[in-house]
């Protein structure tokens, strides 16, 4: 059907290209009204060779199919690329929004472990002053083993802890110290 019309349509485009370049020769001399008459009747053959085109039923039935096809058409380039433009808008708008974002939360808390760095390292030099005045004054072990035997208790004499068992054994021994 369409190829139909594009047979029309191509026989009357050499009818009036014909028409035209008769109408250009004829207005290269002097124009006399019998002259302006056939121009004139030239051009309402074209005219009327333009309508009769559209006006068949070949021409109607092209207009609705080419309008069938380009939906068509139209439809399934859109189906094709829509999946690839959403895949294009993730690339070039939410992806790098969303490394920004990254990168803003990611300084956040670089700043943030900064602060906590500078109090471990306060704190560490705090535990180093203290720990050397703590061995300044009475030796570590003793210290150590008071912690781990808090239950016993320890006698100067011996220099130890006792155990819960013999605690009471030796508790007399201690007193008299």
């Amino acid at each position: 059907m369409l190829g139909l019309f594009r047979y029309e349509a191509y026989k009357t485009d050499k009818l009036k290209e014909t028409l035209t370049q008769s109408i250009m020769l004829d207005q290269n001399e002097e124009l006399s009204q019998e002259q302006m008459d056939k121009i004139k009747e030239k051009t309402d053959n074209l005219n009327s060779l333009n309508q009769q085109l559209v006006n068949t039923p070949s021409g109607l039935y092209a207009f609705v199919l080419s309008g069938i096809l380009f939906a068509i058409a139209g439809a399934v380039c859109l189906g094709i690329s829509f999946p690839i433009l959403v895949s294009y808008t993730r690339i070039w708008f939410q992806i790098p929004m969303a490394t920004k974002k990254l990168r803003v939360q990611q300084a956040n808390f670089q700043k943030i472990i900064e602060e906590i760095e500078e109090i471990i390292s306060q704190t560490a030099a705090q535990l180093a002053v203290q720990d050397t005045e703590l061995n300044r004054f009475e030796p570590r072990k003793r210290i150590a083993q008071a912690a781990n035997g808090a239950d016993g208790r320890y006698c100067p004499k011996t220099k130890s802890i006792l155990p819960k068992t013999k605690r009471r054994a030796f508790l007399p021994l201690c007193r008299r110290l």
